[in-house]
């Protein structure tokens, strides 16, 4: 390497540890991150991407595992990139708004959840997520309705903290675990649910 080509003290390079299987990143000092293409899980936490999406992440077959929390996402566009994954964790990352790209990982993806990522309005893709056993919802965001829980057979855990606008609580019956914050308006209360793990 170059001179002019050092990184800065401190940084860590990964083109010269791609056959890593598990990372976790917080913070500056990273370069060449998505170079890491044989990653089974990675956790990034306040890692600010240049283009703020999955893009300025690592990818591939072979990732099942990615959490983010903190980050400067705006989008999940880039996810079809890791068509394996299996469990994301979106936690306070307070630039994410769109999160429709997650159709693209609906036949893989197992276990979604979405914590305190208070730009998040739009939903919809839930239906898309057919083949999810778990998903946690937490925040004020108002979901309209619950409605996309009927079209998740596999579900076996539902829990959020998330207002549900028309109060029909009904679709959670369904499934082994579910939890709610109970509210005036629901038509069930929490303890209405069941509770088998």
């Amino acid at each position: 390497m170059r001179e002019d080509e050092q990184q800065p003290f401190g940084t860590v390079d990964y083109a010269r540890l791609q056959n890593l299987s598990e990372v976790v990143v917080e913070g500056k000092g990273h370069s060449n991150i998505t170079n890491l293409k044989k990653l089974r899980s990675f956790q990034a936490s306040d890692y600010r991407g240049v283009n703020k999406t999955l893009a300025d992440y690592p990818s591939g077959d072979l990732l099942e595992h990615l959490s983010l929390t903190s980050c400067n996402l705006r989008s999940l566009d880039g996810i079809e990139k890791s068509p394996n994954i299996k469990d994301l964790e979106l936690t306070y990352n307070r630039s994410l708004a769109d999160i429709s790209a997650l159709y693209k990982v609906a036949d893989s993806l197992r276990a979604l959840s979405v914590e305190a990522c208070g730009k998040i309005q739009d939903f919809s893709v839930l239906h898309a997520l057919t083949n999810l056993e778990h998903l946690h919802l937490d925040g004020s965001t108002h979901l309209p309705d619950i409605s996309f829980l009927a079209n998740m057979p596999r579900l076996k855990t539902f829990a959020t903290t998330m207002p549900i606008a028309d109060g029909d609580l009904r679709p959670c019956l369904a499934i082994p675990y579910a939890s709610v914050r109970n509210r005036k308006h629901h038509n069930l209360k929490d303890s209405d649910l069941s509770k088998r793990l």
